[in-house]
Formats: structure tokens, sequence, C-alpha cells
């Protein structure tokens, strides 16, 4: 089983020293950058290169990089309006959405997504159709034109035929009057020795990475591929199944402690109580013995009426202090299974 590579191995933006200081500055503010590079036919953005920066520390520090590395995974297509991020790519005009409310209403799914992890300000700045860059921040940060000019007009260059003129000063005395103040440990040691520094933490962050997918694949029963994407998608799908038996164990339970504790006429015994559900393509038949107490056919038939099943057929037999059900009922699209019937049914029956 090959490895999960989860982040490219060589930078694709961060080539150049100018470039390498102005993200070193970002940095300040700003959570992590993420390059979105279009595919050769123009119909989807992927990510081509990224960073989380450690710098900035806030309580909830963890959802915005847990943002970042479910990021790794995720395309968007280039003509879908109604993501921000395509909308910059297609429109070639930067977003720059900040605070809950704006990034909620911004019809935007990404964008709620980036807010359930705690950030507050995402902006989508277009490069010269190669693709978009992705900055996001845990912070409030006001709308900064002189920011995105000069990101645009650096990536331009680094990502055209020609290059970067690497003599190309960066003037940062323009951004500082939007960002806000956030107390910065000194560093020690010379510039040179920052990138070196940030492969190392990107290096250390790839390794624990890679050991969580790990991790998820050893308790994921089923693997369709080896891919992280498919990975990620077959353990949503165990999730939701394991989510689906839960619910209908809990609804189980609850019938079982109600008829345990019954003490009413209405209520089922539990010593002796119980339901079978056997489905027969739309008809499913339904067995139910109950002790004869406080009109358990009625009681049945209330329970099927709520669900709206229409009785086909239905036997009833009393013996030995007991009522025998059995009842052929049609059965909706939406309860068209074993399990979601029984457990629709017990939950309706404790309510009785």
């Amino acid at each position: 089983m090959g490895d999960l590579y989860l982040i490219p191995p060589t930078s694709t933006i961060a080539t150049t020293t100018n470039l390498q200081l102005f993200l070193n500055f970002l940095s300040t503010s700003w959570s992590y950058y993420i390059f979105w590079r279009h595919s050769p036919n123009l119909l989807f953005l992927s990510w081509s290169d990224g960073l989380f920066f450690n710098s900035l520390s806030t309580s909830n520090s963890n959802d915005p990089e847990w943002f970042y590395i479910l990021s790794l995974a995720k395309s968007f297509p280039s003509t879908n309006t109604s993501s921000a991020l395509s909308h910059s790519f297609s429109s070639s005009c930067p977003i720059w959405l900040v605070g809950a409310n704006s990034l909620q209403v911004s019809g935007c799914d990404r964008a709620r997504e980036a807010q359930f992890h705690g950030i507050q300000t995402l902006v989508f700045i277009p490069i010269s159709g190669t693709g978009v860059l992705e900055l996001g921040s845990s912070l409030m940060i006001p709308e900064n034109l002189s920011l995105i000019q000069h990101i645009k007009s650096l990536l331009s260059n680094s990502l055209s035929p020609h290059g970067m003129d690497l003599n190309k000063e960066i003037s940062m005395s323009s951004l500082n009057s939007n960002y806000p103040k956030e107390p910065r440990q000194k560093k020690k040691g010379t510039q040179q020795e920052t990138p070196a520094k940030q492969v190392a933490l990107e290096r250390k962050r790839r390794e624990k990475l890679n050991h969580r997918f790990y991790d998820l694949r050893s308790v994921v029963p089923n693997i369709s591929r080896m891919d992280k994407a498919s990975l990620l998608s077959d353990a949503v799908s165990y999730i939701n199944e394991l989510r689906t038996k839960v619910e209908e164990l809990q609804a189980e339970v609850k019938l079982m402690k109600s008829m345990m504790t019954s003490s009413s006429v209405s209520e089922v015994s539990a010593v002796s109580a119980e339901l079978e559900v056997r489905l027969m393509g739309g008809d499913a038949v339904i067995q139910f013995r109950s002790e004869s107490i406080g009109h358990p056919t009625a009681m049945l038939m209330g329970v099927l009426r709520e669900l709206d099943l229409d009785v086909l057929h239905a036997t009833i037999s009393n013996v030995n202090k007991f009522t025998w059900q059995n009842v052929v009922v049609r059965v909706p699209l939406k309860l068209r299974s074993e399990q979601s019937l029984k457990a629709a049914l017990a939950s309706k029956l404790v309510k009785t």
C-alpha cells in the first residue's frame, strides 16, 4: 500500500526571495494561504500550493489548521457561480469576506465551512488566468486594496513564463495600516534561516497529517481506492452507516426500557413484547406480540396511521393473555427498509 503524499513536495509559488519574504510578512495576520490552479481545460480549480502559518496563535488555532488540511483533497468546478472561489476566477475579480455574517450569507459552501472552523476573513484573489490565491485568517481583517494589488503583481510575475524580477522591491509600509496588531516573538538568527525553518515545519505537519490518515485508514473497513480523497469519502460513508445503526439501537433500547418500567395499562409489557418486520417489495409484514392490556390493537393501528402506512390485511389473536397481531401494510419510499421501518415503529410505540 503506497504512501499518502498530502502536500506537493516542491512549492510552485514561494520560489523567489521577495515573495518568500512577503509571505513571511503575511504570517503576522493570516492563518494560511492556498493557491488553486486551473486545469488545462479550465474546468476545475485544484490544490497547487499552500502553507499554514504557525506564528498566528488563537484559542481555536486547531480549527483553521484542520480546515487547511481538509482543503488538500478539494477541487472546485470553475464554472460554479455559487462558489466564491470559482466566481473570482471566472470574473477575474477579487472577493473579500469579513465576519461570520458575511461568510454565512455569501451563498458559498466553502465560506460557510471556513466560518465553522474559526476563519473570520476569507479572501480570493485571481492571478492572471492561472488560478486563484486564497487567504484565510482567524482575525477580522478589513479589505485592503494595496494587499490585493501587491499579491496580484508578485504572483502574476512569478507565475508567468518569464519568471519574476528578483530585484523588485516590496513596499510593505502601505499594508500595515489595516492589519490588526498582534504580539510577535522576537526571532533569532538571520533571514536566510527563515525558509529552512518553514520547510522543517511543513515537513513535520505533513508527517503528522500522514499519520492521521494512516489511523483513519486502519479503522475504515471497506476502502474503495488508496488515494486520500477516496479514503475521506469512504470514511464519511462508514460514519453515516454507524450513525444509522446507533439511532436504530437507541430506538429499540428506548422501547424496551419503556416496556420494562411501564405500569400504565396503555403501555406494552416488556416481559414478552416482540416486534418483527419483514419487507417484501413495497409492502411489509409487521408481527407484534404483547400482553392484552390497554387495547394493544388500537395502539398499533394508531402508530400505523401516524406513519402513513396503509393497512392491506390484518389478523388479531388472543392466546393466554397475549395479543398477537399480523399486519400487512403498504410502505412509503422513505421507510422502505426493514431497519428504518422497525426503528420508526419502535419510536412511535414508546410514545404511546
